[in-house]
């Protein structure tokens, strides 16, 4: 007994290892569970069919802007205009009217009535303030009472996207967040961005689900004609240099939002580029210093970040110290814990990860839960430019 008492050297230097390794343990599992996989569970309390009977769905507005990407519209058209849904329209916006993607319009108007499009003259505006005005004019046709966004780059996973979406847009509600995940490749850029990009999402969902909006993606995203006109459009986010984002963010409320969590509603992007993505991330980075309550909402995110970086850096050093002074059962423990956490983390993951669509993160876990935080401090500190970015 008193040798098993020596192989645990206690001292004050492994009292502090020890009690910070555990406090980040508890710390990461209530982001795990009370955030991550909060969205996970409102998903199957709303599992059952889609219920059409004695169900009045609000009439739609699909608007979709496009800028010179006439291959993406092919592939997007064909979901977004064969939907089964009672009464919507879709319009299409051609951002500097390209002689390509007005023929394809044409073409496919003759068999779709309730396609519309309308153009935005090229001019020498910058990409931000163009997209403005591109939704504004796409608003300002848009004859239905809901207005359902979505991108040329981003395609439904089926024909009940719109009905899963209006859902649960009752008469009292006014807003809707969707999700969009990211196509599966076998680019490692890409595991790191869907890592990073389900993380976003269960953020802005599960505080939405706590009653807590601040911020939704653009490529799915929906909110009634009326709130756009009695807001003002954007005219009273005029000098954001992405004031859609901040509108989103300015409307939303605990009471008149809620999310759409059914694998219907979900909507696929591709993603180009590493650049592609660093400018998604970016706009993300710079919008929500504009949002109303980013004292709040996204900050609350940096303790799970930080305590996940701390443990990263202070599990190496314990080792370390602990080999130097032949403390072996304090070793153990360290071990222990972090291994503990770190499959914990693999578990309660996952299975959001795998409904989500944003594939399996086990061996490559440990990797791209280091490197997210890191890329995630580098798009904070970046002055670079913004531009391009639909």
């Amino acid at each position: 007994m008193e040798q098993f008492i020596l192989f645990f050297k206690f001292g004050p230097i492994e009292f502090v290892i020890i009690s910070l390794l555990f406090l980040f343990l508890l710390i990461q599992l209530f982001f795990y569970i009370f955030y991550y996989r909060k969205p996970l569970k409102q998903s199957l309390k709303g599992a059952d069919a889609l219920d059409d009977a004695n169900r009045k769905y609000p009439s739609v507005s699909v608007i979709i802007t496009a800028k010179e990407e006439s291959d993406k519209l092919e592939v997007l058209l064909p979901v977004v205009l064969n939907q089964d849904y009672p009464d919507y329209e879709v319009i299409v916006v051609n951002n500097g009217f390209t002689e390509e993607t007005d023929t394809l319009l044409k073409y496919l108007q003759n068999s779709y009535k309730h396609l519309y499009h309308t153009f935005l003259p090229q001019r020498a505006e910058k990409d931000s303030l163009r997209k403005k005005m591109a939704l504004t004019i796409g608003i300002k046709a848009a004859k239905k009472d809901v207005l359902l966004f979505t991108e040329a780059n981003s395609v439904p996973v089926g024909d009940k996207w719109i009905k899963s979406m209006m859902q649960d847009m009752t008469e009292d509600k006014q807003v809707v967040l969707g999700y969009c995940f990211f196509e599966k490749t076998k680019r490692f850029f890409e595991r790191i961005a869907r890592f990073d990009h389900l993380l976003f999402s269960l953020q802005y969902l599960s505080l939405a689900i706590r009653r807590k909006p601040y911020t939704g993606v653009s490529q799915n995203v929906a909110f009634r004609r009326e709130l756009f006109f009695n807001n003002k459009g954007f005219s009273n986010f005029l000098n954001y240099e992405h004031s859609e984002g901040v509108f989103l963010n300015h409307i939303m409320t605990a009471d008149n939002t809620v999310v759409a969590l059914s694998e219907d509603s979900f909507v696929t992007t591709q993603l180009v580029s590493v650049s592609h993505w660093e400018r998604l991330r970016l706009f993300q980075a710079k919008v929500k210093r504009s949002f109303r309550n980013f004292k709040f909402a996204p900050k609350v995110f940096s303790i799970e970040t930080a305590t996940r970086l701390l443990s990263y850096l202070l599990f190496p050093l314990s080792v370390a110290y602990t080999v130097y002074t032949e403390n072996w059962g304090v070793l153990g423990i360290c071990c222990f814990i972090f291994v503990l956490q770190l499959m914990l983390k693999i578990i309660l993951l996952n299975k959001p990860a795998r409904y989500f669509r944003a594939g399996r993160f086990i061996f490559s876990f440990i990797i791209v839960d280091i490197l997210q935080p890191l890329y995630n401090l580098k798009f904070r500190l970046s002055k670079g430019s913004q531009d391009n970015i639909r």
